[in-house]
């Protein structure tokens, strides 16, 4: 009888502290994932912790501007401009961050993270901003330093700042996306090309047909990306045959690459030539040390390699060849360019060539950010015309 009630004693003890463990998990788990105006950030392996309970971004009105703010420099001072150049954030922080919209209790924040006057804060589209104390600047500055020692020393100031926003924001455990994409545009369309019987390729336009035959010329500039062939151009029932090298055209390729309006480009290496065939089949082109780098609405970009002297060397020409306007480099966008002028500031102009923005020490299209599972900045590209340091 006495065994049995000493069982029965110990199965109730295993069940309480069964039980317990229970309850402390639970509670552990709880603690774990609230919410982030009753949390602290902590990082022991950095030696650094982030109190952040008094900073709650909901105290922000949830303005949402779905235009997207591009970070610019002008005399030391970084501010914003929208994609039709305007400014909406005046160049008055000593860095910054992209923004980042942010979902916190059903609603949704912009917040990029500044640096003014030496201390940190938060900034929305519409301007409000909130500055941190002592301690936590203090914090944020250790942890700018140990970002920075993780990476290139060619980082700019803008990707750190959005590490560390990245880092917080993972820290809590933030709903997040940012604002960076890519700023480049790939204005080359890669088109399949439909096989004959003779293993000739078509590509048929909306006013005329081409044929695309291999030359069995040696490819002797043994480039891989350049294959001689026979382009036979058919419209309105005449043919015109001419030997080309189609970029990115070979016998294993079936593919063709097309910029704008269906224009085709092609070199002709042996009379140094190079040109497009636009969306009538009419072939132009022009001598010289020229490289093709986009056609857009009859514009045709180009990068002069005739006279390394001549600071402009980017020209932008019609379909009639005439001279539009000239830059000393280019950056092709999804909508527009940025043109670095003689005074070697940036402006954005658009698909007109149209002057659209102020002039800047820099204007930043792209900051792509990773992170690492340590939350540390790990991967970050940058594309953007700027100034060297």
């Amino acid at each position: 009888m006495i065994r049995e009630k000493k069982k029965v004693i110990i199965l109730i003890i295993i069940i309480c502290i069964t039980m317990a463990s229970i309850v402390l998990g639970l509670i552990f788990y709880s603690v774990k994932n609230a919410n982030i105006e009753d949390k602290t950030l902590n990082n022991t392996d950095n030696n650094f912790q982030l109190d952040i309970k008094k900073y709650d971004i909901t105290q922000f009105n949830s303005f949402i501007d779905d235009n997207r703010y591009i970070p610019v420099l002008n005399n030391n001072r970084y501010g914003f401009i929208n994609e039709k150049g305007e400014e909406k954030i005046n160049c008055e922080y000593e860095s910054v961050s992209v923004f980042y919209k942010i979902s916190l209790k059903n609603k949704d924040y912009q917040v990029a993270l500044v640096k003014k006057d030496e201390e940190y804060g938060l900034i929305t589209k519409d301007n409000q901003n909130m500055f941190f104390d002592e301690d936590l600047n203090k914090e944020l500055n250790e942890l700018y330093n140990q970002i920075t020692t993780k990476l290139d020393e060619n980082t700019m100031p803008i990707e750190n700042f959005s590490s560390i926003m990245m880092f917080i924001m993972e820290a809590c455990h933030y709903d997040y996306e940012s604002e960076s994409v890519s700023n480049s545009r790939n204005e080359q369309i890669k088109i399949e090309l439909e096989q004959d019987e003779n293993n000739n390729y078509w590509y048929n336009a909306s006013n005329y047909s081409i044929k695309i035959e291999e030359n069995d010329t040696n490819n002797e500039y043994n480039w891989d990306q350049y294959f001689p062939t026979t382009v036979t151009i058919n419209k309105e029932g005449e043919e015109e045959n001419n030997t080309e090298y189609i970029p990115f055209h070979n016998a294993t390729s079936p593919y063709i690459t097309l910029y704008d309006d269906e224009y085709i480009p092609f070199c002709n290496l042996d009379e140094s030539i190079q040109g497009w065939y636009d969306k009538e089949g009419n072939r132009k082109g022009f001598q010289g040390k020229y490289e093709i780098l986009n056609i857009r609405k009859d514009i045709i970009t180009l990068k002069n390699y005739d006279n390394e002297n001549d600071k402009n060397n980017i020209i932008f020409i019609d379909s009639n060849k005439n001279v539009l306007l000239q830059a000393k480099e280019v950056e092709i966008l999804d909508n527009g360019y940025l043109i670095k002028k003689d005074n070697e500031k940036i402006i954005k102009i658009n698909d007109n060539l149209e002057i659209i923005s102020k002039e800047y020490d820099k204007i930043i299209y792209s900051v792509q950010l990773e992170l690492s599972n340590e939350l540390t900045s790990s991967g970050i590209y940058y594309s953007g015309i700027y100034e060297e340091e």
